[in-house]
Parts: C-alpha cells; structure tokens; sequence
C-alpha cells in the first residue's frame, strides 16, 4: 500500500509513524513545502531569544525516517490533486501517485485588515524560516523597539523571546485582557504584572489600525489615535487552515477540510472521498477545527 502524506508537520509525521508501525511494508511518502524536517514550532520563540541553536529544532535526525521506511521530500510543495487519477502535482513540475493520501496542511497565519501590513519589519510567525527572519531583524543595530499584535500565548511567548533579545518590547491585547481562551480578568491581571516586571509593556482592550513608516515599519497607530513605537512589528493574532489544495480539487471545505469521524474527506457532491483523508489543523470536524 503506498500512502502519501502532504505536510510534514506534528500531525503528518505522527500518522506516518503511526503507519509503519501499524504495517512496516507499507511505502510511506511525505511532501513538504518546508526544507527541513519536522521541528518543534513551540519552541521558535526560544529559538528567537537565543536560548537553543536551530539544531535543537528539529525532532528526529533525516537519518531515522530512513531507517523505517518513512520517504521524505522536502522543499516540494504539491500544486494540484487529481482525486480520480490518484495523483498529486508537484511543483517542481513532476507527479506522485497514492492509494490513500492523507492532507495534514497545517494552517497559515491570520492577519486582520490593517494598512501598512506589507512593510519591511512586518512578521508573523508560522515557521522556522519566519523565526530566522525575525531574530535576523532583531539583530540589526537599528531595531530597539517591537510590537507584538496578540496576547495569546504565542503572542506573549515571543514577545518575552524579543525583550530576552534585547529591545522594548509592547504587547496589544484586542480584548480587555490578555489570555483571553485561558484566563479570567482577574487571572490576567495577575499574568500582566509579572510579565511588565520582566520588562514587558501591555496595552488592552486596543486596536490596530495602521503600521506606520516609509518602506519600514518605525511605529503602529491603535483606532484610539495612539502611536506605539515599532521598528519590528509581529502579527500573533491565529492562524486559518490550509485548504486551497483540497478546495481546488473538489473536496468540501468550509473553515477547514470536512471531515467524518474517521477522518474521511468528502466531495463537495456529499459523497465520501473513500480514499483521501485530513488531519491536525487543516481539519474541521462537527463544525469545528481543533
């Protein structure tokens, strides 16, 4: 059986894994857009404030997919599906076929309208090639302040990676307190005066309106009128499935890939895709992507 698994994220890897041992004749073939080998993303703000060398990064060795039979193709992304041929495009221009295929596409940072979201000093942070760029921006001689968007964990993960760093470093929290999934107000603000110990700045109940600057970023300004000085600014505000490639090849999408209780796809038609599945975040499952 040849499965072929798109994305080489946790959830990608885990299910290959998961095959092997499952069948170890299997030929298990995972695709990923990303040069390198699954690495864990939670640790990227560590990895910005200098506490971990990128090699600490990375999961397992190149070497231990090999040695059970796990086929990693990294640096291709898939360009198209072809549902009936079983067959995926890829971008480099050749084809792979599959007998079951599984989408594990992950999701793609979320960034709400705001003018001037194209300049340079602009991030957001989704993959290690993102946290190259932003502790490379951080590094230059004339970066010293930044703006993290999102009081999440994430948000509040880097933004303590960038002061470690070494530059003034505020928090806008859209809602009346940070946490706002995980913590009560009175919870957070108990968080906000440790983290504005540590050095942190915090601004709640705000929102963004413009980064402002030339070609770079220098500052943001809040829908209040409020100028928050910002050489680096960071979008930390979630994150949307990935589902362009199952959507152009006709599967039912809605906030994620729909899924059934085994993780079947179906075809925007109602029938089930007996043989291509979803996972992880590209997923939705009863309306819901976990």
């Amino acid at each position: 059986m040849i499965y072929v698994i798109v994305g080489n994220g946790v959830a990608g890897v885990t299910a290959a894994q998961s095959i092997v041992r499952a069948d170890p004749s299997a030929e298990v073939r995972i695709f990923g857009a990303e040069p390198y080998p699954y690495y864990r993303r939670p640790l990227l703000w560590e990895f910005i404030a200098g506490q971990i060398e990128q090699d600490a990064l990375y999961f397992r060795p190149p070497e231990w997919y090999a040695g059970r039979g796990i086929l990693l193709h990294l640096g291709v992304p898939v360009a198209g599906l072809d549902l009936a041929a079983q067959r995926l495009a890829l971008a480099d221009g050749s084809h792979a076929t599959y007998e079951r295929l599984l989408l594990a596409t992950g999701g793609r940072p979320f960034i709400s309208p705001c003018e001037g979201a194209d300049k340079d000093g602009v991030f957001t942070l989704r993959t290690l090639d993102d946290a190259l760029a932003i502790k490379a921006y951080a590094q230059q001689a004339s970066t010293s302040t930044a703006v993290v968007i999102g009081g999440g964990l994430l948000g509040l993960e880097t933004a303590r990676a960038l002061r470690a760093a070494g530059l003034e470093v505020t928090v806008i929290e859209y809602f009346p307190h940070l946490l706002p999934r995980q913590l009560d107000e009175e919870g957070a603000a108990v968080l906000q005066s440790l983290l504005e110990a540590q050095g942190l700045q915090v601004i709640t109940g705000a929102t963004v309106e413009a980064v402002l600057g030339g070609v770079r970023a220098d500052c943001i300004r809040l829908k209040e009128s409020q100028i928050v000085d910002g050489e680096l600014v960071l979008f930390c505000t979630g994150i949307r499935s990935k589902v362009a490639l199952a959507q152009a090849a006709g599967l039912t999408v809605n906030r994620g890939i729909v899924v059934d209780g085994q993780l079947r796809t179906r075809h925007t038609d109602g029938e089930p895709a007996e043989d291509v599945f979803a996972v992880g975040d590209a997923a939705e499952f009863d309306g819901r992507v976990y």
